[in-house]
C-alpha cells in the first residue's frame, strides 16, 4: 500500500469515527390497543438517542424547549371519536421516563424497570403526550395510556415501543464515508 493510499484511507476512517461520535436520532414504533373497545392506534416517534444514555431519565418538556423529539405521529382508527391522523404540530408536549437502563436497540415495552416493567401501568416509568388544548389528537390521561378525541374518547394502552426496521433507517453518513474511502483507496491501489 503506498503512503498516499494510507493517508486516504486514515483519513476517511477518522472522519468516519469523528462522524459517528455525536448522539443519533432513534426512531420507534408505536403500537396501542384499546382498553375495554375496539380502538387500535399506530405511530412513529423520533427521538436523540442520547436519552438512553442514562442510567435512569425523566425526560418532560414541551415542544421547542429543546426537547430531543424530532418527528412524531399517531394514526387512530376504530374509535368511537377521534380517528384521524395527527402529527407533531397537534402536541405541546411529550414525557418519557424510566427507573433503570432500557436497551434502545430492543422493544422497550417488558423491559425490566426498578420495580415491575417499562409499559406496565405503575409511576415508575411512561411515554405520554398532550395534545393542543382543544385538538381532537389524543391525549396522556395515565402512564402508558392515551385517551381519543382530546380526552373524551376511547382509552387505549401502549403496547408496543420497538426500534423501526432496518429498512426504515437510511445507511447512516458514516457508512457511505467509510466505503467512499475504501473504494478510492482500491482504485488508488489499482494505479498504482
Amino acid at each position: 500500500m503506498t503512503a498516499r493510499t494510507s493517508t486516504l484511507l486514515a483519513a476517511a476512517l477518522g472522519l468516519g469515527l469523528a462522524a459517528g461520535a455525536s448522539a443519533a436520532p432513534a426512531t420507534f414504533d408505536l403500537a396501542w390497543e384499546g382498553v375495554g373497545n375496539g380502538a387500535s392506534a399506530t405511530g412513529s416517534v423520533t427521538l436523540d438517542d442520547a436519552v438512553f444514555s442514562a442510567p435512569a431519565g425523566v425526560w418532560y418538556g414541551s415542544l421547542g424547549s429543546g426537547l430531543a423529539i424530532t418527528a412524531f405521529e399517531i394514526t387512530v382508527s376504530g374509535a368511537s371519536v377521534g380517528d384521524g391522523t395527527f402529527g407533531l404540530s397537534d402536541f405541546t408536549e411529550f414525557g418519557f421516563f424510566f427507573t433503570a437502563p432500557l436497551d434502545p436497540t430492543m422493544e422497550l415495552v417488558g423491559q425490566p424497570q426498578a420495580s415491575g416493567v417499562f409499559g406496565e401501568i405503575n409511576e415508575e416509568s411512561d411515554f405520554g403526550f398532550q395534545n393542543v388544548i382543544g385538538s381532537a389528537a389524543p391525549v396522556s390521561v395515565w402512564y402508558f395510556t392515551i385517551q381519543t378525541n382530546g380526552g373524551t374518547g376511547d382509552e387505549l394502552a401502549l403496547t408496543s415501543m420497538a426500534p423501526a426496521l432496518a429498512a426504515d433507517v437510511p445507511l447512516p453518513a458514516t457508512g457511505l464515508l467509510l466505503a467512499a474511502g475504501l473504494a478510492g483507496a482500491a482504485a488508488l491501489r489499482r494505479r498504482g
